[in-house]
């Protein structure tokens, strides 16, 4: 799915949505409003895939961002 650069810095600059590093060096994508005990929405890391299988796993900050406009397009669509 091609996402549109605009969706793409909208999803940069949401609130809703925050990046959270882990000890593996990995970033987790997680959105305020699903939690999901604390299950990241998509998961970067260089060294292995997120143990988690609904979790979404990324290989660059391109590819989070654009699982982060993916997201607010299918679940926080606003007029």
């Amino acid at each position: 799915m091609k996402v549109a650069k605009d969706d793409l810095i909208a999803a940069l600059l949401h609130p809703r949505l925050y990046l959270c590093g882990d000890e593996d060096g990995g970033v987790g994508l997680h959105c305020r409003d699903h939690f999901d005990d604390g299950r990241p929405l998509a998961y970067l890391s260089a060294l292995a895939a997120h143990a988690d299988v609904k979790v979404v796993t990324v290989t660059s900050v391109a590819a989070l961002i654009g699982e982060a406009a993916k997201h607010l397009q299918s679940t926080h669509r606003e007029p």
